[in-house]
């Protein structure tokens, strides 16, 4: 399987200590999988993607950046080969142990994901709990693939985020029937109705109050 770049070859010693200057090593260790020992958390929080995960600049203020976690793998195990991708064992973003992430597909990525859920139900549709205690990880399924909406410290608000998602991924049309009801309760602006599709939602919603 062809490989990818090393993508530490075209940096300095400086982001190496930068990226290491960020980690707290004594996270939480994984509920499900206490064996992996804690997580390796990434403390930038201010610098991390729409996913949870966090970014390392690696080369000044506005140069290139790369995920943390994948930084860390690689400088641990060299390039991840093309076409694979890293998966979170500990299911936590911000972890970066290299011992906590595993290359896998992105179907095998999936599958693991959904295998998680399944040990970690909270009641909520698109709800998991994370790993770090207190809060939960919203998600939705689209494309075939798993998208992460972000981790929230209380369960309704994360429900409300996956809901939210599952109207921006799918459309009003898509959603089932006790989330066209839930919208009703949920103060959505009136633009993102409309990308949905959801043109007479507001009536719908007027009308049943």
């Amino acid at each position: 399987m062809p490989q990818r770049k090393h993508r530490l070859t075209d940096t300095n010693s400086s982001a190496h200590d930068r990226f290491w200057q960020k980690i707290d090593k004594n996270g939480p260790t994984p509920e499900n999988l206490p064996h992996l020992g804690n997580c390796w958390i990434w403390t930038a929080k201010a610098i991390t993607t729409s996913n949870g995960y966090g970014r390392l600049n690696m080369g000044g203020k506005y140069g290139p950046t790369i995920h943390a976690h994948v930084f860390a793998y690689e400088e641990a195990n060299g390039p991840i080969p093309q076409g694979m991708v890293l998966d979170h064992l500990c299911a936590t973003p911000l972890c970066v142990r290299p011992t906590h992430l595993e290359v896998k597909t992105h179907k095998s990525n999936l599958r693991a994901r959904v295998n998680l859920d399944s040990r970690n139900k909270v009641g909520y549709r698109g709800v998991r709990k994370a790993v770090i205690e207190g809060r939960y990880i919203a998600y939705t399924n689209a494309d075939g693939k798993q998208h992460s909406l972000g981790t929230y410290f209380n369960v309704i608000d994360a429900a409300n985020a996956a809901l939210l998602g599952r109207l921006d991924y799918h459309g009003y049309d898509g959603l089932s029937e006790p989330d066209k009801l839930k919208l009703k309760t949920i103060d959505i602006p009136a633009e993102r109705l409309r990308l949905a599709g959801a043109k007479s939602f507001e009536h719908r919603k007027g009308s049943s109050q």
